[in-house]
């Protein structure tokens, strides 16, 4: 009750109605997640489908055997299914590459890999912050940090090596 969702949901209705209702929507997968049974907080309830009511639960309507239902946020989804552990694990392995690159930008990385890295950097940032909102559709934000840290590593190794001669 920190967040005033009903105000909220009326702004959003001032400039459109469809968004409004779909906002409303996705407060109320929140309130729906967090209110689940708090034994299950830590690793979730497993797959999507054994959490209890998420597929036929109307978030719009607040009510059940809407049709509207199931998760669609990634977080909501992965805090039902996975818990903390596995929503901080999946934050954690797109993350990491970032903050690396991050580092590694000033000292290890040829100026001509840069733009690469750059991008590479970019894309998976966005795809973090694009996650608080929609769901995780496919696996292309993991292969491109994958790709990301390979990068780095490789340009890391053949740099040290040529730095000994």
């Amino acid at each position: 009750d920190l967040v005033p969702t009903d105000y909220l949901v009326a702004k959003v209705a001032e400039f459109d109605e469809e968004r409004a209702i779909s906002f409303a929507g996705r407060l109320g997968e929140e309130k729906f997640v967090i209110s689940l049974d708090g034994s299950k907080r830590l690793f979730g309830w497993g797959d999507v489908a054994r959490t209890p009511g998420a597929l036929d639960y109307d978030f719009r309507e607040g009510d059940e055997g809407g049709s509207e239902g199931g998760l669609d946020g990634w977080w909501t989804i992965m805090l039902a299914a996975r818990g903390f552990v596995g929503m901080f694990a999946a934050l954690l392995l797109l993350g990491i590459p970032v903050l690396v690159a991050r580092r590694r930008c000033k000292t290890d990385v040829p100026e001509a890999m840069l733009p690469l890295v750059a991008g590479l950097m970019f894309i998976v940032g966005i795809r973090m912050v694009d996650l608080l909102m929609n769901g995780w559709w496919n696996n292309l934000p993991m292969f491109l940090a994958g790709a990301l840290m390979g990068v780095l590593s490789r340009e890391v190794v053949v740099r040290r090596k040529f730095q000994r001669y």
